[in-house]
């Protein structure tokens, strides 16, 4: 199947170890409150977005435990509603394993980086922004994203990946030096 142009790459299609989410930055609840949530519902109008998404982030874009990330870029297509079991640091591309905790978390709408609007999913090979639920409150770690509180460009000082144990798995026994 194509989806603009392009040959899409499934969720369930991708390699395990790329079913992941790099988290690159977070968005201040008052930036995502004055200045994200109001520009998504305005580009949901003007770009006429299917009314289901539009209702999905409505139904959900003030939830508990709650907040707005900008992404790294998607190994695979990501759909909304996708849940993880863990979080840990990235460092240059490597998991910090001393950081791997369990944190239950699920992507509840994913929103086009320019001109943001509902999107059924992450496309892979494209940065988002997205809205994240923790289901046991917002974890530590996350202060340690870089905070976006006005429009201009970021700093990536950080990434935090969110998986499944058996996605963390395949990356370990995947690594070049996980049988040395």
């Amino acid at each position: 199947m194509t989806v603009r142009g392009e040959q899409m790459l499934a969720h369930e299609d991708s390699r395990i170890q790329d079913r992941k989410l790099i988290l690159w930055a977070r968005f201040h609840p008052e930036f995502s409150r004055n200045v994200l949530i109001p520009e998504i519902e305005e580009n949901s109008m003007q770009y006429h977005v299917a009314p289901q998404l539009v209702d999905n982030f409505r139904k959900c874009r003030n939830a508990e435990n709650c907040l707005y990330f900008l992404h790294g870029y998607a190994y695979a297509d990501i759909p909304a509603g996708q849940e993880y079991d863990l979080m840990m640091r990235i460092n240059k591309g490597k998991i910090e394993e001393d950081s791997i905790m369990r944190c239950k978390a699920a992507v509840l709408c994913f929103f086009s980086e320019f001109r943001p609007q509902p999107i059924a999913y992450a496309w892979h090979g494209y940065h988002a922004d997205c809205l994240i639920q923790f289901r046991d409150g917002i974890p530590d770690m996350i202060q340690e994203l870089y905070e976006i509180n006005q429009k201009k460009p970021i700093e990536i000082r950080q990434e935090i990946c969110l998986c499944s144990d058996d996605t963390l798995k395949a990356i370990i026994n995947s690594s070049p030096t996980a049988n040395q």
